[in-house]
């Protein structure tokens, strides 16, 4: 067994609901999760940000308001104003309706030249022309290569119709990586590949460098899983700093590098602020999907403590469908980070609700091997499907959970 890994996300403070985002200066505690040290301590991944520690003293949390108040002569209220007409109370904005999803057989764009996945109308599609609703789990293959063929067979026992494998590009051999997507296939599960080098990067050129990594190292791995592989560029790029002009900038690169290679996938895209501003891919993934030649991208969201309001989960998933958007929720879990000693929920039932209601796809972090950190979402403890956490329980045996929810690709039963 190898040593405990740091997972990589640098997430930090309280939610500022007009953006997504985080406060980067809010003293909440910031956690980091990435590949392990070489002594197996918590450690930060070579040019990624360092840990903030919280700071001594007891005051975590906002600090606005914080001290002694000024001595005040009291002074009598007036009374108020008599209203003559009261303003009716807002309306609730009406939920999006639950989309009318075709029976099969969906037909490809003009113009995609895929012979896997595609996406039209703001759904996913296997090559059939089926819809695919991912209900998935995160597999850290990168970091836990000796283990990850065994663990991708107990992940398959779950139900789970997919797997995101985490990679990195000084993880070693295409070979390594070829055979975990190989065995995904082979269980039934679509394989979606990420690399996770540019996690907190506001590098704008950083997407582009994973691009072309896929193309000069990772092509004849790509093109032989085409049918049933989707390729995530970079995980978690950007950071709270980070704008939504420079997301679009950076993802035209990448989408530029892979499509002139004739790399045809559907390539999927992380919000920025470490996946978690759903709002840029909400008033902003258009440009991107219009950019790519192939009309190809899928857009995915990492709901942690900044969806800690149950209304920007229904405001980001729904935006999202009345924008013709396709949509995946990439990583979640039901906790992240604290705040006056406190963990962070994070309403993963409210998003499982959404999701099944929207039919939208998600995929949780993660199967096992996260630090003390954040160790408490592992779904399974030491890999196995047998001994299920909490949490792993909660999601793939709950209501609206993996295993009531997950249907199999089409391509698996066809002939």
């Amino acid at each position: 067994m190898q040593k405990a890994l740091i997972i990589g996300h640098v997430l930090v403070g309280l939610q500022l609901a007009a953006c997504g985002g985080e406060d980067p200066s809010d003293p909440a505690v910031t956690e980091f999760m990435g590949a392990p040290s070489d002594d197996g301590a918590s450690g930060a991944a070579p040019d990624s940000p360092e840990v903030v520690a919280e700071p001594s003293g007891t005051v975590t949390g906002s600090t606005e308001g914080v001290g002694p108040a000024p001595s005040l002569t009291p002074v009598q209220p007036a009374e108020p104003a008599p209203v003559a007409n009261p303003e009716p109370p807002p309306v609730a904005p009406a939920e999006p309706p639950e989309p009318a999803i075709p029976a099969g057989n969906v037909p490809r764009p003009a113009g995609n030249l895929s012979t896997g996945f595609f996406v039209s109308d703001g759904r996913l599609y296997d090559r059939l022309g089926s819809d695919f609703v991912m209900r998935g789990i995160n597999h850290p293959v990168a970091w836990f290569q000796n283990d990850a063929l065994d663990w991708m067979d107990q992940i398959a026992t779950t139900g789970a119709n997919s797997v995101r494998i985490v990679w990195e590009t000084t993880a070693g051999s295409p070979e390594v990586l070829g055979a975990a997507i190989e065995r995904a296939v082979e269980l039934g599960m679509v394989p979606i590949v990420e690399l996770h080098d540019e996690t907190g990067s506001n590098d704008v050129n950083g997407p582009m460098r994973m691009a072309q990594y896929y193309v000069d190292d990772l092509t004849e791995v790509l093109e032989t899983y085409e049918p049933y592989l989707l390729v995530n560029i970079a995980n978690e790029w950007g950071d709270y700093f980070s704008t939504a002009e420079s997301w679009v900038e950076a993802y035209r690169q990448a989408i530029s590098v892979l499509r002139n290679a004739g790399l045809n996938h559907t390539l999927v895209i992380d919000a920025n602020d470490y996946g978690q501003r759903g709002r840029t891919i909400v008033e902003n993934g258009r440009q991107l999907l219009d950019f790519d030649p192939q009309h190809n991208i899928l857009f995915s969201t990492h709901m942690y403590q900044s969806y800690e309001d149950p209304q920007l989960i229904r405001d980001v998933m729904g935006g999202a469908q009345s924008a013709g958007l396709p949509l995946i929720v990439g990583e979640f879990g039901f906790q992240h980070g604290e705040r006056n000693g406190q963990p962070i929920p994070v309403p993963y039932q409210a998003m499982i609700e959404e999701a099944a209601r929207l039919q939208i796809g998600y995929l949780a972090w993660s199967w096992t091997g996260n630090s003390d950190y954040v160790g408490y979402l592992d779904l399974s403890v030491n890999g196995s499907a047998n001994e299920l956490t909490d949490w792993g329980d909660g999601i793939i045996n709950g209501q609206n959970g993996i295993r009531s929810s997950s249907r199999p690709a089409s391509i698996f039963s066809a002939p």
